[in-house]
């Protein structure tokens, strides 16, 4: 797997919308990556809004995500622009159908 490094993982609560920002195809594929990290092992930096800092996240927190994907059953859309957070009705970009742990964190 290559993964992309330059990803940002918002969660939008306790709904079904994980929202994710940019992507950089810098290898010029015309094509998304099958798969791509998702969330590093460690400590990992955020920007929500004005707000900056950091967060941990342990092979157990992937764990956790892990188990509330299977529970919920439902594949995770990736949407142009955030638009599902703002309750607009957008086609979608694509659809994360599996998860998975691997040494490097949490991969789509």
């Amino acid at each position: 797997m290559n993964a992309q490094t330059h990803i940002l993982a918002l969660s939008a609560g306790p709904g079904d919308t994980l929202a994710l920002a940019p992507l950089d195809l810098t290898d010029g594929a015309l094509t998304p990556p099958e798969e791509f990290l998702l969330i590093r092992f460690g400590e990992n930096d955020y920007t929500k809004g004005e707000e900056q800092g950091r967060f941990a996240f342990s092979s157990a927190d992937a764990d956790e995500i892990l188990a509330d994907f299977t529970k919920r059953g439902k594949d995770i859309v990736v949407d142009y622009e955030h638009q599902t957070l703002k309750g607009v009705e957008a086609p979608a970009a694509g659809w994360i159908k599996a998860l998975a742990k691997t040494a490097a964190g949490l991969v789509a």
